[in-house]
């Protein structure tokens, strides 16, 4: 998951730069793979377009006289959306703006052009190249582009672990820092003005499915007026990989890479019937998802469906069939919780992963279904002049899942060999990630929150404490043992080999397993491997003699005349009608 750091400080106020948080992550076990520092040069500045006229022998090129705030410059231009009174962004001549990208003076058909206006890509921003950047801030000519837009940040790659579902979002990522650094932090604030028109007016939900679908919760929007994006959503989809489509679409997708929780938005006018069903498939159905892919669907499979037909592949991929197009004016808006396992078998099974499914898969929080629909529902009221209906739809089959975990002090400073931890050390940081905490005689009572599917042992809690702890607290001791007295049979065979040592032979150790080629010399009575390493190692030996004879025969390849070895070991002899017998046997090869 790749995130800006900006975007994350807006949610916890920690004075640490990039790097030393990122470190705090992977120490923490949530590793940060790679930073990547985004900036813009500082000869990079904020223009106005002052004048635009047509270019002599080119139709699709312009002639623009800028202001640069210390000069006016005239620049040859290309882009369809150049209009006098506009701020963009000027590279002056000499600018480097990357390999291969350094401005320099140009005769453009016959015009000289002085400098570049610049489009978001060129800059690194966003993908947007139609047209060159349109700055709605309040600048004036000559800013430092960089400085004036505060567009310096850097971009976190988490490699978030299959079992940390609830860190694939920016207000995940706060949470652990909060707990990391004992800082508190706080998830978006907002207010949404409703319609008095009610939701239930005009759409239903059934789930026939409670078990694939525990919770389905769904608005409905109107009279949104469909557009781009403004350009700081637009830049942080961007640094997440995410592409901007539309101001309703990105919204779905900010919200979850805000929040985890999954949304999508369907064209609430090609909802047959005004309502919305959550069933299975019926196995060989088949269905157009929105990357024009026609699939064939399996019983197992989960759909969203009108009165008519399926509208959506649950927690996967919408359908072509209900998709949100520039011309929508209604919104259907979807925030449901569904089954992990059902998400995974379909995604594998059909081999569609997406953003969505990607977090399905490891289990989202099964609280926080309205939560997001409502941010998604006051963020499309407030950037596409939409009217929100009154009220919500919740259809909600999830089972409580309140877990109380006794969690003993003893047993911790038993597991961690450190007992310098305080009470509130433990309060303080299992509270910060979410869980409910109250003392008792023993430790603690801990209820891990919801969106923590795997906190489910007392050793789970000890894990959780120790990596925002501190890992390097913890100082490495020897583990104590009594070392086992021996046999005297074993004292006997290690005097032999010793005596048989001082003697000048070299003990050696072969394996037990043997060619079956040594049957013709031990006969066929020999114990034979069901699963053998290979067919050269068969037979279980019944002399020491086919691995001194191996030994003897590579040295004497090696040149080595004068051999004297010896091994002491384990020889295998089956017996009638039980566990075979095993013999200590002594053997020895010579040669010179």
């Amino acid at each position: 998951m790749k995130i800006g750091y900006k975007w994350i400080k807006e949610l916890i106020n920690i004075d640490e730069d990039a790097y030393k948080v990122a470190e705090a992550l992977t120490m923490s076990g949530t590793e940060v793979e790679e930073i990547v520092h985004e900036t813009i040069p500082s000869e990079v500045v904020c223009a106005k377009i002052v004048e635009v006229k047509a270019h002599p022998d080119a139709d699709k090129l312009s002639l623009c006289l800028v202001d640069t705030g210390s000069e006016h410059l005239w620049v040859v231009c290309g882009a369809p959306n150049v209009a006098a009174g506009m701020m963009s962004a000027f590279a002056p001549v000499g600018t480097d703006l990357g390999p291969g990208m350094k401005v320099k003076k140009a005769k453009i058909r016959g015009v000289e052009s002085f400098g570049v206006l610049l489009s978001e890509r060129e800059l690194g921003l966003t993908d947007d190249h139609t047209g060159i950047m349109e700055i709605d801030a309040d600048v004036n000519p000559g800013d430092v582009l960089v400085e004036a837009l505060e567009l310096e940040d850097w971009v976190l790659d988490i490699n978030v672990t299959p079992n940390r579902g609830d860190c694939l979002c920016v207000i995940g990522i706060a949470r652990e820092l909060s707990a990391l650094f004992r800082k508190e932090f706080a998830i978006p604030q907002f207010t949404i003005k409703e319609d008095a028109k009610s939701i239930n007016s005009v759409l239903s939900v059934d789930i026939l499915a409670p078990d694939a679908c525990p919770r389905y919760a769904a608005r409905v929007i109107q009279d949104a007026n469909i557009r781009k994006s403004p350009f700081a959503m637009r830049r942080r989809l961007f640094q997440a990989g995410v592409r901007s489509i539309n101001n309703i679409v990105d919204i779905t997708n900010y919200v979850l890479l805000e929040y985890g929780q999954p949304l999508h938005a369907f064209d609430y006018t090609l909802i047959a019937g005004n309502a919305i069903e959550v069933r299975k498939a019926r196995q060989g159905e088949e269905f157009v998802t929105l990357d024009s892919e026609k699939r064939t669907l399996r019983a197992e499979d989960l759909l969203i469906c009108d009165r008519e037909k399926p509208i959506a592949l649950a927690g996967v991929m919408g359908g072509e069939n209900s998709e949100v197009l520039d011309t929508t004016k209604s919104i259907a808006l979807e925030s449901a919780f569904f089954n992990p396992v059902g998400i995974r078998h379909t995604s594998k099974g059909l081999n569609l992963s997406t953003e969505a499914s990607y977090r399905f898969e490891r289990g989202i929080d099964p609280a926080i279904q309205v939560l997001a629909a409502d941010r998604a529902a006051y963020l499309m009221a407030e950037l596409a002049d939409a009217k929100v209906l009154g009220g919500v739809i919740d259809v909600n089959h999830v089972t409580s899942d309140q877990r109380n975990i006794i969690l003993r002090r003893e047993y911790m400073q038993e597991v961690l060999g450190i007992d310098d931890f305080t009470d509130a050390d433990v309060a303080d940081i299992l509270t910060g990630l979410g869980c409910l905490v109250e003392k008792t005689d023993l430790g603690w009572s801990v209820s891990p929150p919801q969106f923590r599917h795997d906190v489910t042992r007392e050793i789970d809690l000890v894990e959780e404490f120790i990596r925002i702890y501190g890992m390097e607290k913890a100082e490495p001791e020897l583990p104590t043992f009594r070392p086992m007295k021996r046999s005297s049979d074993e004292m006997k065979l290690n005097g032999l080999r010793s005596r048989l040592a001082s003697m000048g032979l070299a003990e050696v150790v072969t394996y037990s397993f043997i060619s079956p080629k040594w049957k013709q010399f031990f006969g066929d009575e020999m114990l034979e491997l069901l699963n053998p390493i290979s067919d050269e190692m068969r037979l279980m030996r019944r002399s020491l003699v086919p691995g001194l004879a191996s030994v003897a025969a590579k040295n004497k390849n090696l040149q080595s005349r004068d051999i004297r070895i010896f091994e002491v070991g384990k020889c295998f002899f089956p017996q009638q009608g039980g566990l075979p017998n095993e013999k200590v046997i002594l053997g020895i090869a010579l040669s010179g």
